[in-house]
């Protein structure tokens, strides 16, 4: 896959650091699932993760485990970097 899913935007007012974070790691994740062809149940199978923890990752709905994460992104060909201020 040749698309960056990298981008730095600013955060809405009311919004934390991990939430906009976490939107932007869901956003990645579902696009690059899609762009694959598979299902949220094949990339749980081929990560090694549940498919609720996929819904879960493609929603932003909660924070994940670095684990879980690691795998899915993984999986479908994306690296996370992590930066503190």
């Amino acid at each position: 896959m040749s698309t960056n899913y990298g981008k730095i935007v600013p955060k809405t007012s009311g919004e934390s650091d991990s939430d906009a974070g976490l939107a932007g790691i869901a956003t990645a994740l579902k696009i690059a699932r899609k762009e694959y062809g598979l299902t949220q149940q094949q990339v749980a199978d081929l990560s090694g993760v549940s498919d609720r923890t996929v819904r879960s990752l493609e929603k932003g709905s909660s924070s994940p485990s670095l684990k879980a994460l690691l795998a899915v992104a993984d999986t479908l060909g994306l690296t996370v970097e992590v930066v503190r201020q």
